[in-house]
């Protein structure tokens, strides 16, 4: 799947229709280091300083969906650094989702 067909529309403004669609579009702007995106589908309140730290230090190469639900992801991430394995966990909040936190 392309990027136009993926994860612009998202971070063009509309709105993920599911958790998973949203962890894509998540990881995507990660990728690109669309910070601002990052930060509006998120519950926490990172800096945009430490989200642009974070983006340039992964150097993400590819994303594996394990598993999902409704409001959970379970993927696994390549990295040059390292690979690693999450479970994150996401809430609806007036028609729009929002990631919550992560667990291993």
């Amino acid at each position: 799947m392309s990027y136009a067909e993926c994860c612009q529309p998202y971070h063009l403004g509309a709105l993920p229709p599911t958790a998973l669609a949203l962890m894509r579009s998540r990881y995507t702007a990660y990728v690109l280091g669309l910070v601002d995106y990052i930060r509006l589908t998120e519950t926490k309140s990172s800096s945009r300083e430490e989200l642009i730290a974070a983006c340039k230090s992964m150097q993400l190469q590819g994303l594996t969906i394990l598993g999902s639900s409704e409001d959970s992801v379970h993927f696994e991430v390549k990295s040059g650094k390292s690979n690693w394995q999450e479970l994150s966990h996401f809430l609806q909040r007036e028609g729009r989702w929002l990631y919550i936190s992560p667990s291993s």
